[in-house]
């Protein structure tokens, strides 16, 4: 998160076998499927450990932004999320109905995915409920080892605006077990 806010790129993979908790590490108990309401007040730091990786990198993002502005009153931050999935050969966009989104390289050589959308948020409430949006849209089936298990790659990618220039990123990647 700290290198987010000094012009970075960090990218954090849960990768290994079916069941083996990559899914739980990023996103929590159910797979993220549920999380609590709020973190706001006493014991939010031990609510966030229990929601994942995803939910303690939010609330240092925000509490980080937040410390920012105070020090720099006339400073603008801006946390902005996307998520997507990777399924077979296909790519779909998460947070807007699964629309199916494509991988192409601009002419500087860098993967630009066409059709992905990015949501403003402007608190960690905001964060959490576009997150639920995501991450009840992934694929999931039933398998031997786990009742709803990933049945796909999933991509988090969290970025980092000061005024309205890209600062940094962070993308969260959740690869399938099998």
């Amino acid at each position: 998160v700290g290198n987010m806010f000094q012009g970075g790129t960090s990218t954090a993979f849960c990768f290994g076998q079916t069941a083996s908790g990559k899914t739980f590490t990023l996103f929590g108990a159910e797979g993220g499927q549920s999380i609590h309401e709020s973190l706001v007040g006493a014991g939010a730091e031990s609510e966030a450990a229990r929601g994942g990786v995803y939910l303690l990198a939010a609330y240092d993002i925000f509490q980080t932004a937040e410390a920012l502005k105070a020090s720099d009153p006339g400073s603008k931050y801006t946390v902005a999320l996307s998520m997507y999935e990777i399924k077979g050969q296909r790519l779909y966009d998460l947070m807007n109905d699964r629309e199916e989104i494509t991988a192409l390289e601009d002419g500087n050589g860098v993967l630009q995915l066409v059709g992905l959308t990015q949501h403003g948020c402007m608190n960690l409430g905001a964060f959490l409920e576009l997150g639920n949006i995501g991450r009840t849209a992934r694929s999931t089936a039933a398998t031997g080892a786990n009742e709803t298990s990933s049945r796909s790659h999933c991509t988090m990618l969290i970025r980092i605006y000061k005024e309205d220039a890209l600062l940094g990123k962070l993308s969260l990647i959740d690869l399938a077990g099998s």
